[in-house]
């Protein structure tokens, strides 16, 4: 049976081909070029399928002439499976594992930070107020984790824990750290 695509709308492939187009949007949608040098955005048929495609090219699975799957499309990719419920930090540790740079504790650190549930927001959240010894890298990392658009209702409750915490975050960061939080 497998995926049917359909084109959605055709854009103009930025310098680099697919895998520059998709880094420059950062929109990981299914798409090929054509031979006019344009690129196909196609949809899916669900939500589903559209991420299980994106766990395929994460595993090899599914493969999109003209992508290259680097390290740093991979943590896109896992970024995006990790907020949406498909995979949980034993997969983050895996693919930091592979990774184990100073660009990779920073990809883990966002990763884990949009884990889409209750207690991995409580735990990013106390990584980012609560631990002075955190380097600055690794807590804007967390922040651009924890702060998921379509995770509105897991982010609500910390709304007014923000405005509680702002004056104990300024008396004790840094002016830097401050800002970022």
């Amino acid at each position: 049976e497998g995926i049917r695509f359909e084109p959605l709308l055709r854009m103009p492939l930025v310098g680099g081909g697919l895998t520059q187009a998709l880094r420059t949007h950062r929109a990981l949608v299914p798409a090929e070029a054509t031979p006019e040098g344009r690129l196909d955005v196609w949809t899916f048929p669900s939500r589903s399928a559209q991420l299980d495609a994106v766990a395929g090219l994460l595993d090899g699975s599914v493969v999109w002439p003209g992508l290259a799957v680097d390290t740093d499309l991979r943590w896109f990719l896992l970024q995006r499976l990790v907020a949406h419920g498909r995979f949980e930090d034993d997969r983050i540790q895996l693919e930091l594992d592979s990774d184990d740079t100073a660009t990779g504790r920073r990809q883990a650190a966002v990763a884990r930070a949009a884990r889409p549930t209750a207690v991995a927001k409580e735990l990013a959240w106390a990584e980012i107020v609560d631990r002075t010894d955190l380097p600055n890298a690794i807590m804007d990392a967390t922040i651009g984790g924890f702060v998921q658009s379509d995770q509105v209702d897991l982010l609500r409750g910390y709304r007014d824990r923000y405005f509680e915490v702002l004056p104990r975050v300024w008396a004790e960061r840094t002016m830097e750290m401050a800002q970022s939080i």
